[in-house]
């Protein structure tokens, strides 16, 4: 029996295989690397977050939406910049009849505090400490993967070596790292926009998406500036990096446009679930450029133009919810 999904077009999109962490480092750095400077985007497999925890998470997802309206919107995060709590349908400006997708933000620091985290939703409250070994595990994963970001930007030791990304992303320090549960209900049938979740780059550093067999993610492609689907892929994490890195970078390495759309026709009657931990760089952290051979010196007014990561997460927040645009972004 054929696979719908073999009629579909997708992305071109590097697949690539944890294993090589320990097995072969050298090509694993190769892959990244290659995936970094082209679609910012790979799909992550033989990957070390516990299956246990991920199902936890998409149960969890189920359990917080199920929930009284009036219950949710007591977490509603509101349009003043904060991106914690939740978020109904609807909500996102000029969505007009595509935004129907409902979300809740999980704060890390939240977690990291046992009696803040037992003012929540009661799913979240029963849930407390799988989801916070969740993020520990997701936050871990991210440190790897930094770390060999690191030493393919061959950043000298006296600067902070492998260990300069990981500096400004400690599990411990106050920051906008969260994980996010999404649910996305069928279209109904006079849904006009493709669009579920818009066009858009993520804000921070590297983000993790887990996914179950609804599609629906898209991605730009570079090479043409199509749109096309991703095609899910059992038991894998869908990476990307995000505007802090291109920042970083100097757009050396990439941070690319990515959507939700209705999924394909053969799914379209069914409810899409997402889970996604966003790592971002600690609050005080300045976004500069990183010293490397490869990213070119900043000029002199670069050198003056200083933004921390809590300003930027904030105002690009903001923008996202209010469309105010900030003078910095």
């Amino acid at each position: 029996m054929s696979d719908p999904w073999d009629s579909i077009d997708t992305v071109k999109i590097a697949v690539v295989d944890w294993k090589l962490h320990s097995q072969n480092r050298e090509l694993l750095k190769k892959q990244i690397n290659d995936a970094a400077r082209t679609l910012g985007f790979f799909v992550l497999i033989n990957h070390p977050i516990d299956k246990n925890l991920i199902d936890g998470s998409f149960q969890l997802a189920k359990d917080v939406f199920a929930q009284p309206a009036a219950e949710k919107e007591k977490y509603e995060m509101g349009t003043t910049g904060n991106y914690f709590g939740y978020k109904a349908p609807r909500k996102m400006p000029g969505a007009n009849n595509g935004d129907h997708n409902e979300m809740y933000n999980i704060s890390k620091d939240l977690l990291r505090d046992p009696v803040a985290a037992q003012n929540q939703l009661r799913p979240l409250v029963d849930a407390y400490p799988k989801t916070k070994a969740f993020a520990e595990e997701c936050h871990s994963l991210v440190c790897d993967i930094l770390k060999i970001c690191a030493e393919v930007l061959e950043i000298p030791k006296e600067a902070g070596g492998a260990n300069y990304l990981l500096s400004r992303h400690r599990f411990e320090a106050k920051s906008g790292d969260q994980i996010r549960l999404l649910q996305y209900p069928p279209p109904p049938p006079e849904f006009e926009k493709n669009e579920l979740l818009f066009a858009h780059t993520d804000y921070g550093s590297v983000t993790l998406l887990f996914t179950q067999s609804v599609g629906g993610l898209q991605i730009c492609d570079p090479e043409d500036k199509q749109w096309r689907y991703v095609r899910p892929l059992d038991g894998s994490i869908i990476v990307n990096l995000g505007d802090a890195v291109q920042h970083w970078t100097k757009g050396y390495w990439r941070s690319n446009l990515h959507r939700v759309t209705a999924p394909p026709a053969f799914q379209r009657h069914m409810t899409r679930h997402s889970v996604v931990y966003f790592a971002r760089p600690e609050d005080a952290v300045v976004l500069e450029r990183i010293p490397s051979p490869f990213i070119p010196e900043d000029t002199v007014e670069e050198k003056q133009r200083k933004i921390t990561a809590e300003e930027w997460i904030k105002a690009r927040v903001l923008y996202g919810v209010t469309g105010q645009q900030q003078s910095y972004l």
